[in-house]
C-alpha cells in the first residue's frame, strides 16, 4: 500500500474568478474611502502580502481606487516582498506584462505604498488620521503588529477590518 497524507485548507471548496476578488476589493476599499476610514489587513507574510500589494498597484495605477497611504507593516513580510522582487523569472505571464509598462518595474512598489520595519514606525500608524490601508502579519490576527492596529481600529465604524485569508 502505499498512502499518502496532505493538509489542504482550501480541498473541498470552489474558488471564484480572481477578477471577483479584485472587485470586491476595489468596492470595500472604496467604501471605506467614502466613510473617511482606514483599512486594516491581516495578512500571511509569505504570498498573501504581495499579492494583496500587487493588486493594489495595479487598482491604484488604473485609477480604480482612490489614492491613499498604503503601508505594509511587517518585518518578515518586507524582507519576503524584497526576494520575490529579486526574482522576476518566477512571475507569471500577466505580472510580466505589468511590469514592462513604463513605471511599473517593481510590481511590489509605487509612490502610494510604504514599507515599515522599525517598532516605532508601526506605533505611529497607529496615531495616524488619515485615511490609509494597513496591511500586517499575522494573518490569523492572533498576534503580531495586526493585534495593535485591529485594537486601534476596530471601534471606529468608519474602519474596515479585511480577513483577507483563511481564519
Amino acid at each position: 500500500w502505499d498512502v499518502l497524507v496532505m493538509e489542504s485548507t482550501y480541498g473541498n471548496r470552489q474558488h471564484g474568478e480572481i477578477e471577483d476578488s479584485e472587485r470586491l476589493l476595489e468596492r470595500v476599499v472604496a467604501d471605506t474611502f467614502k466613510r473617511g476610514g482606514s483599512i486594516v489587513m491581516p495578512a500571511f507574510a509569505v504570498g498573501r502580502t504581495q499579492q494583496l500589494v500587487y493588486t493594489l498597484h495595479k487598482m491604484s495605477e488604473r485609477g480604480d481606487i482612490p489614492r491613499m497611504n498604503m503601508f505594509v507593516d511587517s518585518p518578515l513580510a518586507v524582507n519576503t516582498t524584497a526576494v520575490f522582487s529579486l526574482h522576476p523569472e518566477c512571475y507569471d505571464e500577466e505580472m510580466r506584462a505589468f511590469i514592462l509598462k513604463p513605471g511599473n518595474q517593481n510590481p511590489f512598489g509605487f509612490d502610494d505604498l510604504e514599507y515599515i520595519r522599525t517598532t516605532e514606525e508601526s506605533k505611529r500608524l497607529n496615531f495616524m488620521q488619515e485615511r490609509s490601508i494597513i496591511i500586517s502579519a499575522s494573518g490569523m490576527a492572533e498576534f503580531g503588529r495586526v493585534v495593535h492596529h485591529i485594537k486601534n481600529r476596530v471601534s471606529d465604524p468608519r474602519n474596515t477590518i479585511l480577513i483577507t485569508s483563511f481564519q
